[in-house]
């Protein structure tokens, strides 16, 4: 018999994401049309879409009678994922996310300021600012004064390549099957409406994705090193750093005393720099700032916020924010560009009048898209299955354990206030490309012992 490995290879499951993506995309351009009739023989995109979505089912049909080998490593994902969004921000021009984009306004402010007189400020005579650390003004600073124009293809660049350390961490782990999560996570539009923008999300996913993928190629020193770069993007890299220890107490319990050293060497000379440039020997006051500004009661003080959070109300207010972060409305296009959407976002609901035209075209596009809609919805009890249900599969390997770990944490420390529930998705949905397919063999495996 033909050995499978010798037959035609073919990204058919990037492909099929490609449809999904050209579809979707074409469904934004045309949004108002309410019917297919009309000048669509003479729309060449649409046409194009068409005779690439045909020519995909002829693939797959191949492809079910195994004439065609599925195995496909990352990079047609990544490239797809890169390609899709640099045709997508090239007209994008950079006043839009350096002077619109509160955040990356303000850090670029911050770091300009930092360069200048070496302080956290908005300006020199102002006072210092130490809500965030130095780590995101600094980026921010340096591409907007060396890369003005090119820093949203950096930060693609340094998305994308967040995406490769973690699929391939995948990958190495469960094989073929790896491609459920990469897939998955290609498909949840709000993936795609940061990823050019200059602020502290992309960085910090960049530089978690490499502790992680240093962890796991025993690189204990670069793993340490990229942990503590987190931490100094944003002071929730702490999770990081936290399970970087417990993996060492569990593995290598001698070397945890050297790399407890080192990080409290690094946090005393960097709250040192505080209190000589900024005057306060701290950190950041980003836990302070958002919990007693952005909780449900304003006015409390730090310890009378973690009271509450422990009383009724504080659990109506966790669940509150939990919907809000993977629930209705949360993840709607809220920026000037949208690449992609999915209507099931919101409860009204934006879908295209076309989907509902009596064509016979849309009597086979409509049940597809929205099979997506469902799967991909925030409103959807797919997005919480991995959180809820992978703890019941439970494996003993450890990289299980540190992936669900930094996933649950980082989940539950986001809820905390209201900013963190509406915005801190982009972590864990990139650790869906591991917890997925771990998921899923955990429970083919449970199913075939029972």
């Amino acid at each position: 018999m033909k050995n499978r490995n010798h037959n035609l290879r073919y990204p058919v499951f990037p492909s099929m994401l490609l449809n999904y993506l050209l579809l979707n995309a074409w469904l934004i351009r045309n949004k108002n049309m309410e019917s297919f009739k009309g000048d669509l023989t003479s729309d060449v995109s649409f046409i194009f879409l068409l005779i690439f979505i045909l020519f995909n089912v002829i693939i797959l049909g191949f492809t079910i009678l195994k004439k065609i080998n599925i195995q496909s490593g990352p990079a047609p994902y990544i490239v797809l994922f890169l390609v899709f969004q640099f045709l997508n921000i090239r007209y994008i021009e950079p006043a839009y996310y350096w002077n619109l984009i509160p955040d990356s306004s303000t850090y670029t402010n911050l770091g300009l300021t930092l360069f200048e007189c070496g302080k956290l400020a908005l300006d020199c005579d102002r006072l210092s600012i130490l809500q965030w650390p130095i780590g995101q003004p600094v980026i921010s600073a340096f591409l907007y004064t060396y890369f003005y124009y090119e820093s949203k293809y950096i930060y693609l660049l340094i998305f994308s390549l967040a995406i490769f350390f973690i699929s391939k961490l995948a990958q190495n782990q469960f094989g073929n099957i790896y491609q459920v999560g990469l897939g998955y996570f290609i498909l949840l539009s709000n993936n795609y409406e940061l990823s050019f923008l200059i602020i502290s999300e992309i960085p910090y996913l960049f530089f978690s994705s490499i502790f992680l993928y240093c962890l796991f190629k025993n690189k204990y020193k670069l793993s340490f090193v990229f942990a503590i770069l987190s931490i100094l993007i944003r002071p929730i890299g702490v999770i990081n750093l936290s399970v970087f220890f417990l993996f060492l107490l569990i593995n290598e319990r001698n070397k945890t005393k050297f790399y407890f050293f080192g990080f409290t060497v690094i946090s005393l000379l960097y709250m040192l720099y505080n209190y000589i440039m900024n005057g306060l020997f701290a950190f950041a006051t980003i836990v302070s700032v958002n919990l007693s500004g952005d909780g449900l009661i304003k006015s409390n003080s730090l310890i009378e916020n973690l009271v509450f959070f422990v009383s009724k109300d504080g659990f109506r207010f966790i669940s509150d924010n939990l919907s809000r972060l993977y629930g209705s409305g949360s993840r709607d296009c809220v920026f000037e560009n949208c690449f992609i959407f999915n209507p099931l976002f919101n409860k009204e609901g934006s879908v295209p009048e076309i989907i509902f035209s009596n064509e016979i075209l849309t009597y086979v596009l409509r049940p597809i898209l929205e099979l997506v809609f469902k799967i991909t919805s925030p409103t959807s009890l797919f997005i919480y299955f991995p959180f809820l249900l992978l703890l019941i599969f439970f494996s003993n390997k450890k990289n299980s354990f540190v992936f669900i770990s930094i996933f649950t944490l980082n989940i539950l420390l986001s809820v905390l206030t209201a900013e963190y529930g509406s915005r801190w998705w982009l972590y864990p949905n990139l650790l869906l490309i591991y917890l997925i397919p771990e998921f899923l063999k955990n429970a083919i495996s449970k199913i075939r012992n029972d």
